[in-house]
């Protein structure tokens, strides 16, 4: 996937500047003490996880598809194939 940093800056970037919180943006997605660890890069996010926090901010996983490692880019491209 993305470093743990890496993601974590990239998702808190967009929620800061969309300016929503930590609680609306994880609501029914994840808690958001799990949404601080994943932006202080304490924690990882799952490709699945990080596409639904991202398309809830709405950014396309594919504006970072550069970004991602070989396994991962691969999930994401069956992803694509299922929708």
């Amino acid at each position: 996937m993305f470093g743990k940093y890496e993601l974590g800056n990239i998702i808190r970037g967009y929620r800061q500047q969309k300016n929503v919180s930590q609680a609306d943006l994880c609501r029914g997605i994840c808690s958001p003490s799990h949404l601080s660890r994943i932006e202080h890069g304490e924690a990882e996010a799952p490709l699945l996880l990080a596409q639904t926090l991202l398309e809830r901010l709405g950014v396309g996983l594919d504006r970072l598809v550069l970004l991602l490692e070989e396994g991962d880019y691969k999930l994401y491209q069956q992803r694509r194939e299922i929708i």
